[in-house]
């Protein structure tokens, strides 16, 4: 008596409630595709610096010129940098060999390490550091050289050229410097084309 009444009323329910088929372990869930993302505009990040510091190793080639004893020197340099950039600045340390002949035809030979820092401004670099090394002079007399050694401080003013990828590129700089050796002052002015790695 009761057993009817109960299913008469849950009857329409039990109509209208769907019934899962086939094997559960086997069916997919419904997946709503939500569309692709929309791809950044080509230039989005040109012009952008670096967003992290990284090793840089920068050969240059260049002249100098010296002046010493009231005697100028003209020098062929080679300068090797090596150091860290990051996206408003970068540091560096340096080795350079200079060879070349005084204004009587001496010969004369300058070597250098140092280290410093720089400032970016957009492609400019304006930054200075320390330097010691020592400069030889070939004798008047003989083929002898004859050497003394010194210690300054140097400038650096440089613009990227031409950037080949991120902060990589090459770049024209102006070195001057002003050193004291034995109790004299030597000042000089050096220009270098380099390439950033």
């Amino acid at each position: 008596m009761i057993a009817p009444l109960i299913l008469a009323c849950l009857g329409p329910c039990l109509s209208e409630t769907p019934v899962a088929t086939g094997d559960p372990a086997t069916t997919q869930p419904e997946v709503v595709a939500l569309g692709e993302p929309e791809p950044l505009p080509p230039d989005a990040m040109a012009g952008l610096p670096p967003l992290r510091r990284r090793f840089f190793f920068a050969p240059e080639l260049g002249g100098t010129y010296l002046r010493l004893f009231d005697t100028p020197v003209q020098l062929f340099d080679f300068r090797v940098r090596l150091g860290g950039i990051g996206p408003h600045s970068l540091g560096w340390g340096m080795l350079d060999i200079s060879r070349g002949q005084s204004e009587f035809g001496l010969a004369s030979s300058l070597m250098v390490v140092g280290g410093g820092g720089a400032a970016r401004i957009g492609r400019a670099h304006v930054g200075a550091g320390g330097r010691v090394g020592g400069i030889w002079f070939q004798r008047v007399t003989d083929d002898s050289f004859f050497g003394r050694a010194f210690f300054g401080l140097e400038g650096l003013v440089s613009v990227d050229l031409v950037e080949v990828e991120g902060d990589r590129a090459l770049y024209l700089s102006a070195i001057p410097a002003f050193d004291q050796i034995s109790g004299e002052s030597m000042w000089s002015i050096a220009v270098h084309v380099g390439f950033r790695l």
